[in-house]
């Protein structure tokens, strides 16, 4: 193998990566728009488990207010609400470490 100067190493190297990632972009791209635009029917009839109802009709309800009366009406129970807000400060505790400031 030739020895070669260090600005050439890091050239090749990004050019093969760009390269790669033109290719993966490319994939990506022709698969969502067959998915995402000519599967769309067949695509919404499929049933996620665990859902009663279809996706799309469940996405419906998204622009709806979420509210707290779950939280503060009491059908959940304590240990719920306990793990629920565990998981979000343990889930928050590193964010002080990566935003900058």
């Amino acid at each position: 193998m030739p020895h070669r100067h260090p600005k050439q190493k890091y050239q090749l190297y990004w050019h093969e990566n760009l390269q790669y990632l033109a290719v993966l972009l490319g994939i990506w791209s022709r698969v969502s728009c067959l998915f995402g635009i000519l599967l769309v029917d067949e695509l919404d009839q499929i049933r996620i488990r665990g859902f009663g109802q279809f996706l799309p009709e469940r996405f419906d309800g998204l622009n709806q207010a979420p509210g707290s009366a779950a939280y503060t009406d009491g059908s959940k129970s304590t240990l719920d609400v306990f793990y629920i807000t565990a998981a979000l400060m343990v889930g928050t505790a590193g964010l002080p470490h990566v935003i900058p400031v």
